[in-house]
């Protein structure tokens, strides 16, 4: 092979070494471009781990990106500082507590809160794992609720449920900053008790309780109705019976102030033949006696169906005697 041959076949060997050894070492730039550049989005800050010494630094707050910022083997760690939520709800993972009188109540729970971002490193130191939500807060929420729940019976749980949401939100405030791991590094937003489950024991209590309410009620009712119209009657029945007396008593002195008319005309009558005849008062008392019963005698006839003759009655002596007529009124 002649020594043109030999130059012509090194210069594509050459190019494509060197071809090689530029991508080679563009792929190491683009490595190192990544493994040193990092970027921290909005509502977001940034801790940065050294892997081999367990250094951290930071944090960086976003929005950022850097270019060649960080060594390859350093790690960036992001947490959000946005407002997070835990819900605590049905039954995989809602809040069951005990009442005064130790009956189990669910409550469904929504938690709110944000990431201190001037702690973020104190709190990742804590917890390496990012697991606070499970490890830390869930257990508090749920000690917050037995604390609380249990000094409320369960029939009051419902009419105080504001006032339970209030005592929570303390109560956890109060633990959140007396944890070491936490204090300072959260920011609680809100407490808020989505629903309350009473358990179904209770729930058919309270309906039965209503219903022997409602019974009773309706048994009042129909016996206030019954006594009503018992008076009701009573009073017509008096009232009937007022009137009938006081008819009784019209009629009564109707006919008494008949017979004194008649008493009075019945002496009256005596009277005038005393006079006529001049009698004295042992015949005057004869003569009432007569009279009186021939009053009796007309009375007897009025109620005969045998029409009566005028009644005579025939005063003193046959040759100077006085006859008196009595009519007699026929039966109407």
């Amino acid at each position: 092979m002649s020594r043109r041959t030999e130059e012509e076949l090194r210069l594509p060997s050459r190019a494509l070494g060197i071809l090689v050894l530029l991508v080679i070492t563009l792929i190491a730039v683009s490595i190192i471009a990544v493994t040193t550049t990092y970027s921290i989005g909005i509502s977001q800050v940034g801790i940065l781990v050294n892997t081999y010494s367990g250094e951290v630094s930071g944090p960086i707050t976003g929005p950022t990106t850097q270019f060649f910022a960080k060594a390859p083997w350093v790690n960036l760690i992001t947490l959000s500082t946005s407002v997070q939520t835990v819900v605590l709800e049905g039954n995989g993972t809602g809040v069951f507590v005990l009442s005064k009188d130790n009956l189990e109540i669910e409550f469904d729970v929504n938690f709110r809160y944000q990431v201190n971002a001037n702690h973020a490193i104190d709190l990742y130191r804590k917890y390496p794992s990012v697991n606070w939500q499970d490890s830390a807060i869930i257990p508090h929420i749920r000690a917050a609720f037995r604390d609380i729940v249990a000094g409320y019976p369960a029939d009051q749980i419902q009419i105080v449920r504001d006032q339970i949401q209030a005592g929570v939100e303390t109560e956890l405030a109060f633990r959140l900053n007396n944890d070491t791991s936490l204090k300072d590094s959260l920011t609680v937003v809100a407490t808020q008790i989505t629903d309350i489950t009473l358990p179904n024991s209770f729930l058919n209590a309270i309906q039965a309780k209503l219903n022997a309410q409602q019974a009773l009620l309706q048994s009042q009712f129909d016996a206030q109705k019954l006594i009503t119209l018992a008076q009701g009657q009573a009073n017509a029945t008096i009232a009937q019976a007022q009137g009938l007396a006081e008819a009784q008593i019209i009629q009564a002195m109707g006919t008494r102030n008949a017979t004194i008319i008649v008493a009075n005309g019945t002496a009256t009558s005596i009277l005038n033949i005393a006079s006529q005849l001049h009698l004295n008062l042992t015949q005057t008392a004869t003569l009432t006696q007569t009279y009186v019963f021939m009053q009796q005698l007309q009375a007897l006839c009025i109620q005969t169906n045998n029409p009566c003759q005028n009644m005579i009655m025939f005063i003193g002596s046959p040759s100077t005697g006085t006859i008196f007529e009595l009519p007699v009124t026929q039966k109407p």
